[in-house]
C-alpha cells in the first residue's frame, strides 16, 4: 500500500528502477513531490538529462569512452541479462557519474517529458513537442548492448505516455528557482 498522499496508482516506496510505470504514473508522482515539497518537480527534458549525465564530459560515457569500463558504473547486457539477472536492480550500486548521479548508464529506460523528434543535440534546451507521438528515453536498460547507454544515445519504443515497460523508469529534476 502506498504511503499516505501518494497517489494510488504508483508503487510504494523502493529502491529500484524498472516498474511497468506509464508516463502519467510518472508525471502524477511529480505531481505529488511538488506539492509535498513546495518546489516544482517535473520530468527532465532530454536535453537536461543529458547535460546531467554528462556531468560536463563530452567523452561517449560520463567515465571515458570505453565499453569495458560500463559494468562499474551501470547495468547492461553483459553484467545482467547473460548472468540471469533480467531486471533492474537497486540504485546505487554501481559507481556515480561525476556530480554523484547513480544509473545514468543502463538499469532502466528513463522516460523524458519530450516527444520523440529530431534532436540536433546542439546545447540548446529545446523541450521538443509535448504532445503525441512517443516519448523520448535515456540511458538504455539491464537488456542494452553498451553503444546503447552511451550519454548520446536516445530511443523512442513506439509507445505512448500512457504505456509502461519493465525496463523503464525515470529520474525527476527539481526546477530552480527564479528559472523559467
Amino acid at each position: 500500500m502506498a504511503p499516505e498522499g501518494v497517489p494510488a496508482a504508483l508503487p510504494p516506496p523502493h529502491p529500484e528502477l524498472g516498474r511497468i510505470l506509464p508516463g502519467p504514473d510518472a508525471q502524477a508522482f511529480c505531481q505529488w513531490l511538488s506539492k509535498k515539497s513546495g518546489k516544482t518537480v517535473v520530468l527532465p527534458t532530454e536535453a537536461q538529462w543529458e547535460y546531467a549525465c554528462r556531468a560536463g564530459t563530452t567523452t561517449r560515457f560520463s567515465f571515458g569512452d570505453k565499453d569495458d569500463d560500463l559494468g562499474n558504473y551501470g547495468w547492461y547486457e553483459d553484467n545482467s541479462k547473460d548472468k540471469g539477472e533480467r531486471m533492474t536492480h537497486p540504485v546505487a550500486q554501481k559507481k556515480p557519474n561525476a556530480w554523484g548521479l547513480y544509473d545514468m548508464h543502463g538499469n532502466a529506460w528513463e522516460w523524458c517529458s519530450d516527444s520523440y523528434a529530431e534532436y540536433t543535440g546542439s546545447g540548446h534546451d529545446s523541450t521538443g513537442t509535448k504532445h503525441g507521438g512517443s516519448r523520448v528515453w535515456r540511458g538504455g536498460s539491464w537488456n542494452t548492448f553498451p553503444w546503447v547507454c552511451r550519454s548520446a544515445s536516445r530511443y523512442t519504443f513506439l509507445l505512448s505516455l500512457d504505456q509502461g515497460n519493465e525496463q523503464a523508469g525515470f529520474r525527476v529534476a527539481v526546477v530552480a528557482a527564479g528559472v523559467d
